[in-house]
This record gives C-alpha cells, structure tokens and sequence, in this order.
C-alpha cells in the first residue's frame, strides 16, 4: 500500500509478559473498523525490541490465523543483526505482507556513511525483491539516522526495491525533502500531527502511535485533506493538542496503554515488557487529566473490541 492512515500497533499481553494474541487480534479488527487503511506490526509503540524473533514471527501467524488481511499489515522487522533482519522480513514475505519497515542496525552509533549503506544493502539484497521495504527514519530513538545520501545511493544501486520512508524525526522540512528528491517513494510522517502538512507537501500518509487511540480522527483528516474547511481545520487542530499537548510530554508508548486502560476499563493495557513500565503516579495523572481536558474520547460504538 502506497497511502494511507496506518496504526503503529501496540502490543497487548498476558500476565506472564507473552503476546496476548487474542488483544492483538481484537485491535486491530477495533483500528481498521475506525478508519486506519492499515496496520504496522512491533514497531516502537509496539515495542518490537523486547520480543524474539520467534515471538514476533508467531504473533504475525497467528494475527493472520485469526482473519485479519495480511495486505493490510507491514510488519516492523529490523534488528542489531541484519541476518535477523532479512529473516524476519522473508517471514513478512511468506505471509504475503504488505510490506516490511526496516529500521537500521541500532546498537553501534556514528557509523559512517559507507556502514550504513552497506548494512541496508545486505538486507535489501536478503530480501531478495520478496516485499516491499519501507525505511524507518528515526535518529532520535535509533541514533542512526537515514541520511538522504544513503537513500539515494540505495535507490540507484536498487531500482524499485524501496517503497517508501516512514520519517519520525519531526522536521517536516526533512519529509518535503525526500518527497522533492525521490517522487517515487511513499513519505509517511511518524507524528501525528504533521499529517495534514505532509499530504499537502504531496506525502504519502501516516503511520503513527497516536493512531491507537485516534484512528477516526486521522481517517477523517487524510479523506478531507484536499477540500479544506473548517471541520478539517478542527480536526487538524484536535489532532495536534492529542500530539504535541499531550502525548509527546511523557513516553508515547506508556502513554497511549495508560489511556486505553482508562477508556477501556481493563488494567491488561498496562502490562509493558521491562525496560517499559507503568507511569509513576503523577505522570499518570497529568496525562489522563490533560486526556479529558481535550474533549476528546475514543469512539463509543466499537470500543467493546478493546476490553
């Protein structure tokens, strides 16, 4: 899929700290029925890198097992280990994924403009044309940015085999750049807030955490986003005070299974696997009294998916 809303999944558990499959299954179900064109699987909101390969492949099995289309799922598949990377995303491939987001080898910093390449060269070439890749661009949590040097040189040296870019480091500036230098490539914002910029920049979409509780609100900004008015304007509006008032001032995914345990009635949203943990109290409850300040509430109509 080359546009669209997509979620940034959060991952749902068990009392013992395993993928609850079940929970899983019942978002995603709850985030396609509210509007999103698409799901991203264990990406930073859903904390990919506190599962195992073999626990993520699974989940991915059994979310499909379970009826939910894989080609409306890009599965979130990079690693330290680049082999784990390509393993992971031939897995994706299998299933007949819509994609793979690939984040780069994360664990050594200020790697040279040669190193990264030829990390993503490898998985590219692992890969093996078996599905599409979507870069994953985010210096602030990996510390290894993507430069547009390195996409192009990717690009040149791989014609076709990146779809896309979802760009996380919060300067539109960097989007419309790569939107300007490489027309062909899908640009997707991962903040919330810069998706309405961003279509008008000629973007591709989004794929964001805030969409876990704002699916609706983003569906109805990319369907609107040509025609303007002051509905949008709204909404854009709203949009941003969920973002950059709210969850952007505390950690986003501890943030966002606090406010579904608050919606939803059920505490199993605020099992997190360590390093993550619960919010200390105060935290806890600037955020859900800034939650309620802002009007907003998850839809009523099909919030029993999330209990």
């Amino acid at each position: 899929m080359k546009s669209g809303v997509f979620a940034a999944m959060l991952t749902p558990l068990k009392p013992d700290g395993a993928i609850d499959d079940s929970g899983l299954r019942r978002l995603a179900f709850w985030l396609l029925a509210n509007g999103c064109n698409g799901l991203v699987l264990f990406g930073t909101t859903g904390e990919f890198s506190s599962f195992t390969l073999d626990e993520r492949n699974a989940a991915l099995d059994r979310l499909i097992e379970g009826g939910v289309d894989p080609a409306k799922i890009i599965v979130g598949t990079g690693c330290p280990a680049v082999r784990d990377t390509v393993a992971a995303s031939r897995h994706a491939a299998g299933r007949a994924c819509a994609g793979v987001l690939v984040v780069p080898p994360y664990y050594f910093k200020d790697v040279l403009e040669d190193g990264l390449f030829g990390a993503l060269a490898e998985t590219v070439e692992g890969i093996g044309g078996a599905t599409s890749i979507f870069l994953y661009h985010f210096p602030a949590m990996s510390q290894v940015p993507i430069s547009l040097p390195v996409i192009d040189r990717l690009i040149r040296a791989y014609p076709g085999a990146i779809a896309g870019v979802k760009d996380s480091s919060g300067s539109l500036d960097n989007m419309r750049a790569m939107i300007e230098r490489f027309p062909r490539l899908a640009v997707f914002t991962g903040d919330d807030d810069l998706l309405l910029p961003l279509l008008r920049a000629g973007g591709a979409g989004s794929i964001t955490a805030g969409a876990n509780i704002a699916p609706h609100l983003l569906a109805r900004i990319f369907a609107n986003w040509r025609t303007g008015g002051d509905a949008l304007e709204r909404d854009h509006a709203l949009l941003q005070n969920l973002w950059t008032g709210m969850l952007l001032k505390h950690p986003v995914t501890e943030a966002l299974k606090e406010i579904l345990a608050a919606e939803s009635g059920n505490a199993k949203w605020l099992r997190m696997r360590p390093p993550l943990c619960r919010l200390p109290d105060p935290s806890r409850q600037a955020l859900l009294g800034r939650y309620r300040e802002t009007g907003f509430t998850i839809l009523d109509s099909e919030r029993s998916l999330l209990d």
